[in-house]
Order: C-alpha cells, then sequence, then structure tokens
C-alpha cells in the first residue's frame, strides 16, 4: 500500500515537472508562418526544420533561447502566455 502510494506521487511530481518545462518551450503558428527559414537559421541547436513550407520546432532538442521567436518576421514564433 505504501509502496503504491509513493510511486503514484513520484508520477505526479514527474507529470508537473514535465507540464511545467514545456509552458515555456516556443512553438509555431502555422497559419502565421511563411517558410522563411530566418528561424531555422538562428537555432543554435537545430531544433526547427521546415516541414510541409512551415517551420516545426522539436521540443526535445529547443533549449529555449527564443532566438526563433526574436527571429520571425511575422511573429509566428512565439511562447504561451
Amino acid at each position: 500500500m505504501k509502496k503504491s502510494i509513493v510511486i503514484i506521487i513520484v508520477l505526479l511530481v514527474i507529470g508537473l515537472a514535465i507540464m511545467a518545462e514545456r509552458r515555456y518551450k516556443p512553438f509555431v503558428d502555422k497559419t502565421a508562418c511563411v517558410g522563411c527559414q530566418d528561424c531555422v537559421e538562428s537555432c543554435p541547436v537545430k531544433a526547427i526544420m521546415i516541414v510541409e513550407e512551415r517551420a516545426e520546432i522539436v521540443d526535445t532538442l529547443c533549449i529555449e533561447c527564443m532566438n526563433c521567436v526574436k527571429t520571425c518576421p511575422q511573429q509566428a514564433i512565439r511562447t504561451p502566455k
């Protein structure tokens, strides 16, 4: 019984940590992106690629430097509010 409670608490903490991590990751508004590739060139870890003429951010590679947010001329890359 005690082990199962500990496991549940650990899983909840991990889940909250994941949610907190994703809260600030930039995302692409696909309706605003024109595929100019400025964000791709500005990303120091190559976490952005163009897929079907739109930018796509690989969350697991993103280091949240926000270069892409600052660089995007269309303001198509933003962070959640």
